[in-house]
């Protein structure tokens, strides 16, 4: 008896994992920025100039595919002026709209730094939203840099602390000073300036303030409902093949 107990319990532990890693496969094992930069293929500026809805994917889902115009490269071999097709699932199906949890929101018409990753003749957004920087300007004009989901984590050089270093984590930054921690994590594979005189303007800036950002949440659709149902039908599955084994057993 104990046995059985034990085997269904494993079962339902392991459906659990399964469905859960599932039903996050639009999430990531890190959201830190520079981790991501190192991972990404290619870091590009682009303006997102159209936005296409397809109700059907290789996964069986709505996908959305995105023109971009890039401004800049980073890193990668994309030139400036070209234009790419990027992919992003979920959209419009029919009368419904499925959004997934997890992937970066592209719109036409806004701008943006993106951290992509070629899927056969595809790009994607690496992490999803973890890996979409939004380029907006705020009511003064500046153009302001912010991350579509989490925040911006770097090192400057601060001759009044113990260590010669100070972190810094800022929900928001000008546009000037990400391309500065762009190019040196690019550059040099650390979040960390060195330089005094840039360590100091960063650090006596005037805050950045950002816009409040709508993050992808999952809808009452198919793609989301549907979780439960497989998880409830994996552990079933699972439960019956452990009663098998240990009726062999016996």
């Amino acid at each position: 008896m104990r046995r059985t107990l034990m085997t269904f319990a494993l079962a339902a532990a392991i459906s659990v994992v399964v469905s859960e890693s599932t039903h996050r496969a639009a999430t990531t094992r890190t959201e830190d920025f520079a981790d991501l930069l190192k991972l990404a293929d290619c870091v590009v500026e682009v303006n997102i100039s159209a936005l296409k809805h397809e109700p059907t994917s290789s996964l069986g889902i709505p996908r959305s595919v995105a023109t971009l115009k890039v401004l800049r490269c980073y890193k990668g071999t994309l030139e400036a002026a070209v234009e790419i097709q990027c992919e992003t699932f979920g959209g419009a199906s029919g009368e419904s709209t499925i959004v997934m949890p997890g992937q970066a929101k592209l719109e036409t018409g806004t701008k943006a730094l993106l951290l992509l990753t070629k899927a056969g003749d595809i790009w994607r957004v690496l992490a999803g939203e973890a890996g979409h920087v939004d380029l907006h300007r705020d009511q003064n004009n500046v153009e302001v840099a912010q991350r579509a989901n989490g925040s911006f984590e770097f090192y400057i050089r601060d001759e009044q602390s113990l260590s010669g270093y100070s972190a810094v984590k800022k929900d928001a930054l000008s546009a000037e000073q990400l391309r500065k921690l762009v190019d040196l994590i690019v550059t040099t594979g650390r979040n960390v300036f060195e330089d005094t005189a840039i360590s100091r303007a960063i650090s006596t800036a005037a805050p950045v303030v950002g816009k409040a950002m709508i993050h992808s949440q999952p809808t009452e659709t198919p793609a989301s409902s549907g979780f439960p149902i497989g998880r409830i039908a994996l552990i079933v599955g699972l439960t019956s093949l452990a009663w098998l084994a240990i009726r062999r057993r016996g």
